[in-house]
């Protein structure tokens, strides 16, 4: 992995690639800001290719009879799972649709109980020389950022950065091939996924979740009267 990798290592990195080590032509914060979209940029490829397999955060809402809506961790990306916790076991929260409210009556939890969200998180931007890169990129992956501020670097100077945007498109290209799938163990053969072939066997819990605005919805449904 690529963690040893400072927001210091990258600057240097940036300015050897835009051939402006002895410049004084770039001001520090902006070649920051360069770096962090270059960041921002790499982060997202990693989530789109195989998110859970490289950026988790995990947190538990405590849940209130009767109470609907919940706020969200304060470094919530995007949700991956959503699980009733039921002592040492817990359960799968499906996400509800607005049509499937229609026919049914909905109030918050029946009775209190936890929820474990597994989340993405936003990104930490780079501030300080010692920052490091997190630790899902790998080696070499690092050189995707450095490009990235450089032609940027060179577009501010109104230089060609052609040649440093092809290098970048193929590092980013190569990234994309590699980061998914993580797991080269995967089954090759049918998995019963959703325990379709134990259905009876699994409780099946009727909380439902949503994001509405900045909040966590949780609701409980049951046939109208």
């Amino acid at each position: 992995m690529a963690q040893d990798q400072t927001l210091t290592n990258l600057q240097d990195r940036a300015l050897d690639y835009a051939d402006m080590t002895s410049s004084a032509f770039p001001v520090t914060a902006r070649l920051t800001d360069y770096l962090n979209a270059g960041y921002a940029e790499l982060y997202e490829i990693l989530i789109a290719s195989y998110g859970a397999d490289y950026v988790r955060s995990t947190s538990t809402t405590t849940l209130v009879a009767g109470t609907e809506a919940y706020s969200l961790p304060t470094d919530f990306y995007k949700m991956l799972r959503v699980f009733k916790v039921e002592g040492s076991n817990r359960f799968d929260v499906k996400r509800f649709t607005l049509e499937q409210l229609d026919g049914f009556k909905t109030t918050g939890p029946a009775s209190a109980g936890s929820l474990s969200l597994w989340y993405v998180p936003h990104l930490t931007k780079l501030s300080t020389g010692s920052d490091v890169v997190h630790v899902s990129v790998c080696t070499g992956w690092e050189d995707f950022i450095a490009l990235h501020a450089a032609i940027r670097l060179l577009q501010r100077e109104q230089n060609d950065a052609s040649q440093l945007t092809a290098e970048r498109d193929r590092v980013r290209q190569r990234i994309i091939e590699n980061a998914s799938p993580r797991d080269q163990g995967d089954s090759d053969q049918v998995e019963d996924a959703y325990g379709r072939w134990n259905y009876g066997e699994k409780p099946q819990s009727l909380l439902r979740y949503r994001f509405l605005g900045n909040q966590l919805v949780v609701i409980e449904l049951s046939e109208a009267a």
